[in-house]
């Protein structure tokens, strides 16, 4: 089953949450650079799988185990299992304390009102953007960074990807590969609610597509999270033709329950998404234009 519309209640994450959010990312983690914003919330992409039927769950890898929770219990029923821990526990997970007292009313009343509901999208929510770094007619320098708000629900196998098509000035494709990658994650201690190990990876290239992938452990060990991270590419021309621009595309794959989310690339130009395609609304999509002067547009 295949659900392309993204949910307008991403827009309404992305206003009510992180409207400060981008500010503080854009000078603390990109410095001072030009880059496209996302934001999805993990209430959203368990209940798109919710309306997946049940053959489609299982071709995307889920068992039959798995298809039964998300048959038989909601969102909602599993943040309410999160809203009945401890302060200091949802402290440390990540909630602010507006949003722990919403919790504890949740947990005393078992009824989530409609504006709760709301809050419930943005109690456990991923943000983040894709940018520029630098740009030359040689070469272009991008990243793709992320960071949830508070301990998500499932710790599974987490995938990052970014897809790129270099141009030269009289619009003809040209050849660029990745000549310079690296990849961050900071996981974070439960126990203590602060930053625990800071773990560095080398993305895989998928050469044919002009792409690069990270697959990370959300859980690096009991106790640690992985709150945040980033990816990051330099794009470097093969020929002796200068770059005129680069379309760059990235996109974030959360894991809900024993089921993974992967990386699909389709033939031609720069597209990426998520596999399977009942997780594409809530994706992390980003895409950006880098011309070689520096310039950047936001698709």
């Amino acid at each position: 089953m295949k659900i392309r519309n993204r949910i307008i209640g991403m827009l309404l994450i992305c206003a009510m949450v992180l409207g400060n959010y981008s500010t503080i990312l854009a000078q603390s983690d990109l410095g001072d650079v030009e880059a496209q914003y996302f934001s999805f919330s993990e209430k959203d992409i368990y209940e798109s799988l919710q309306k997946c039927d049940n053959a489609s769950l299982s071709s995307d890898g889920f068992s039959k185990a798995d298809i039964q929770i998300l048959r038989t219990k909601t969102y909602n029923d599993l943040l309410l299992e999160r809203a009945k821990l401890p302060r200091e526990t949802l402290q440390k997970y990540g909630h602010t304390d507006s949003e722990i007292n919403q919790l504890k009313q949740f947990a005393s009343s078992n009824v989530l009102s409609a504006t709760s509901d709301s809050l419930a999208r943005a109690a456990i929510a991923c943000s983040g953007s894709l940018s520029k770094v630098s740009a030359s007619s040689t070469s272009i320098k991008v990243k793709y960074s992320w960071s949830w708000n508070a301990r998500p629900v499932f710790l599974g196998t987490d995938t990052v990807g970014m897809r790129w098509q270099a141009v030269r000035s009289d619009g003809t494709i040209i050849s660029a590969s990745a000549t310079s990658k690296s990849a961050f994650v900071n996981y974070y201690s439960i126990d203590t609610g602060n930053l625990y190990t800071t773990s560095s990876f080398t993305p895989t290239s998928k050469t044919d597509f002009d792409a690069i992938y990270l697959e990370f452990n959300m859980q690096k060990s009991v106790g640690y999270w992985a709150k945040s991270g980033n990816m990051t590419a330099t794009i470097t021309k093969d020929g002796s033709s200068p770059l005129y621009l680069v379309k760059v595309a990235a996109v974030y794959g959360h894991s809900i329950l024993n089921s993974k989310a992967s990386i699909s690339y389709s033939a031609g130009g720069y597209s990426i998404s998520i596999s399977p395609s009942s997780r594409e609304e809530s994706s992390g999509y980003s895409n950006i234009t880098v011309y070689a002067n520096g310039t950047v547009i936001t698709n």
